[in-house]
């Protein structure tokens, strides 16, 4: 097999990850009632590393993260969340600041934003680094299993200062309004519904952690471990079959390949619904939707844990052999 690169899992990434995994520790450093982290939103156009509710004032928290010092990249995006926001608070956490960087920002909030805005700047403990480094070493399905190695950081994070506008002292606390259960009379509500049960039974795929937009869609797609290599499923096709299918790329048929070579094993084990398509380097599981939504999202999240078990495991392994209990559901 043609020798290529492994994407390893981002480092920034894997801490915002841990931090939404252990929402205390944000809470207890920026004294704020926040719940609902999210992990890369989208938000008035920009792509927010954490977003989360601060349930005691009802206003949006939009967080930061960069884990080196602060930087001219992250400056101009710190500006531009800052210039979105309506209220509330946003959230910069870095390792290190510069000075002008400090002094630019809380020019920035004070005396031209005109709103009723605080912006904490949070020193992370460079101690977190190094558990960083390990855990981006792994092979990122078992990275989640392995967060616990940053509890051994006593405080990964501390305020340095508080910038806050005069008005936001103005606030008056407003009931956060819950969000809806999606509707699973509609299309966008199933896929929604689905990509909870992924995100709730396989926690350690990156891509099922991340907010997923166009989820009225009638087909999703997701990265697969490396370049080249992707995902795709729809709940409901316009053939009325469900499906999910692991598709390759013409420069990445040596990894399709060495996959089919073992085509009779992985039917055995996964069922007749299995299929390979030489043509276009397609391996793909296709069933009829049950009648209960329930089920068939059900059906997806098992053969999706299988996928990840034989295939993407393997991919990022980039050696041996897959079996069930390395993947922790």
């Amino acid at each position: 097999m043609a020798s290529t690169t492994v994407v390893k899992g981002d480092k920034e990434f894997i801490f915002n990850l841990y931090l939404k995994e252990h929402p205390q520790i944000l809470r207890n450093a920026l004294n704020l009632d926040l719940d609902g982290i999210l992990l890369e939103r989208y938000y008035e156009g920009l792509k927010l590393d954490m977003y989360a509710q601060d349930l005691r004032l009802g206003r949006e928290v939009l967080m930061e993260t960069t884990l080196g010092q602060s930087n001219q990249a992250h400056q101009d995006k710190l500006f531009k969340m800052l210039t979105t926001m309506k209220e509330g608070s946003a959230v910069y956490l870095s390792t290190c600041f510069q000075k002008k960087h400090v002094h630019q920002l809380r020019d920035f909030v004070i005396q031209e934003l005109g709103k009723p805005i605080q912006l904490y700047l949070v020193l992370i403990d460079p101690e977190v680094i190094i558990y960083l480094t390990e855990l981006n070493r792994l092979n990122s399905l078992l990275v989640y299993q392995h967060l616990f190695l940053i509890d051994n950081v006593v405080t990964p994070l501390k305020i340095m200062e508080l910038i806050q506008h005069p008005y936001y002292q103005e606030l008056r606390p407003k009931t956060v309004k819950p969000t809806p259960p999606p509707d699973i009379a509609t299309r966008e509500g199933m896929n929604q519904q689905l990509l909870t049960e992924l995100k709730k039974k396989i926690p350690s795929f990156f891509p099922f952690q991340r907010q997923k937009h166009n989820t009225e869609l009638r087909m999703l797609n997701f990265g697969a471990g490396m370049a080249g290599i992707g995902y795709f499923l729809s709940l409901e096709d316009r053939y009325g079959k469900a499906f999910l299918e692991l598709r390759f790329e013409p420069d990445k048929a040596d990894w399709y390949q060495h996959f089919a070579r073992f085509e009779n094993y992985y039917i055995k084990e996964m069922g007749n619904n299995l299929e390979f398509h030489k043509s276009t380097r397609t391996i793909g599981y296709y069933f009829s939707p049950f009648r209960d939504s329930d089920d068939t999202i059900a059906e997806m999240v098992k053969v999706f844990h299988w996928f990840l078990e034989y295939f993407t495991f393997y991919v990022e392994l980039g050696k041996g052999m897959i079996h069930r209990e390395q993947i922790s559901g």
